[in-house]
């Protein structure tokens, strides 16, 4: 998927579908990092994405990080709905800003949605804000410290793993603190905190051939 445009604007209404019919499997990828550009007082940006995967579709969705610069306000919705027999593995990075050019958790809002319907009916509603106010990274029990956040979702057919197997891997990845969970019998989540996009993107990376 390729946005065209420099990034993200103020003003922008951002929406995109994609559907797999049975027994298809697809890999969903963006070829650079999702860029949320600054905006004046009062204005916003929005993208929704909606995946449906028919019975036995298997999707891999992996973009890259997702960068919102100072002043930026942006809310994003993925909502997947997956069929009886489906599996999803999605990611996603979230990263503090410009780091280089000083922009730090200088970012006016952040608001991410991801939903997960299993046969129709909503599993694990996920959601994170972030501001300056709030994700700043020496505030204890939001960041932690860390500047980067990653995310991991399986759900369906990729669901079914070993979850001691599966936090025992998590905790031997260097230079992330990470966390796993199984909100729903059907989906696991899994959080990376890190110091920077690499280390929390190779975290995430290296759960994927444990799981395929």
């Amino acid at each position: 998927m390729t946005n065209v445009t420099a990034g993200i604007l103020a003003g922008d209404r951002l929406a995109a579908q994609v559907s797999l019919r049975p027994g298809a499997r697809a890999r969903v990828a963006a070829p650079a990092a999702t860029r949320v550009h600054s905006m004046g007082p009062g204005q916003t940006a929005h993208q929704s994405l909606t995946f449906h995967l028919a019975p036995g579709a298997y999707l891999l969705y992996w973009p890259h990080q997702l960068i919102p610069y100072a002043g930026a306000r942006y809310t994003q919705e993925t909502t997947f709905h997956l069929a009886p027999g489906a599996g999803l593995v999605a990611a996603e990075l979230v990263a503090p800003g410009r780091v280089a050019a000083g922009e730090t958790f200088r970012f006016a809002a952040l608001h991410m949605v991801t939903r997960l319907y299993l046969d129709g009916r909503l599993a694990v509603a996920d959601q994170m804000h972030l501001g300056p106010e709030v994700a700043h990274g020496g505030r204890l029990g939001v960041l932690d410290g860390h500047t980067h956040v990653g995310t991991l979702y399986l759900a369906g057919a990729a669901a079914m793993v070993d979850l001691d197997h599966l936090v025992a891997h998590l905790e031997a990845l260097p230079g992330v603190l990470a966390g796993v969970s199984r909100p729903h019998s059907q989906v696991v989540v899994a959080r990376v905190l890190g110091q920077g996009a690499e280390p929390v993107a190779a975290a995430l990376a290296a759960l994927v051939p444990e799981l395929m």
